[in-house]
């Protein structure tokens, strides 16, 4: 299967520059930065390159994307970001900023939302758990959520209400004291 550079959002100028068959310079170029474009294309053009097989390569795309200003990668994502360039986000960019804006968009993928739900500091935790839409798109951010010591007993037990009352509570361990 090849890179969907259509649903990524990648133009065709670009297209040759990220390809497998690509030269390493011109790799290492874009993975850089180094080529103008907008935040939204360069985020998915990072995407591509953080899977690269030459680890270089790879490696400069990842020290791009994590040293990007929040800013602009907030500026680069919507509702219509590739889901797998908001998990990359996820992965990568633990950034409460970020996080926030990742929770605001529907098409943030459950894996991306779990991934913010485990780092979550209280002020999260809560965006999350009055967060019903997500916490029924994604009950499983409710696991990360308990295991998160950040995460008030409150909290989760009005997560875990609102869980049970549309039969949607996922199985949690017991949380361990702090």
């Amino acid at each position: 299967m090849g890179i969907p550079f259509e649903r990524l959002g990648i133009p065709a100028q670009f297209r040759k520059s990220v390809s497998p068959a690509a030269p390493r310079t011109a790799k290492i170029a874009v993975a850089k930065g180094l080529i103008p474009t907008t935040s939204d294309v360069q985020l998915a053009l990072l995407y591509v390159l953080a899977v690269d097989k030459d680890r270089v390569v790879a490696n400069a795309a990842l020290a791009t994307m994590k040293t990007m200003p929040p800013s602009q990668v907030i500026s680069g994502i919507s509702q219509s970001t590739f889901p797998k360039v908001l998990e990359f986000i996820a992965q990568f960019r633990p950034d409460k900023e970020l996080d926030q804006r990742l929770l605001q968009l529907r098409s943030t993928p459950d894996r991306a939302a779990e991934l913010v739900a485990a780092r979550a500091d209280a002020e999260l935790c809560e965006i999350l758990v009055r967060n019903q839409e997500r916490l029924l798109m994604t009950p499983s951010v409710f696991v990360s959520l308990h295991a998160n010591p950040s995460c008030s007993d409150e909290e989760l037990a009005n997560a875990e209400s609102f869980l049970r009352l549309h039969s949607c509570l996922p199985a949690v361990p017991d949380r361990r004291p702090f």
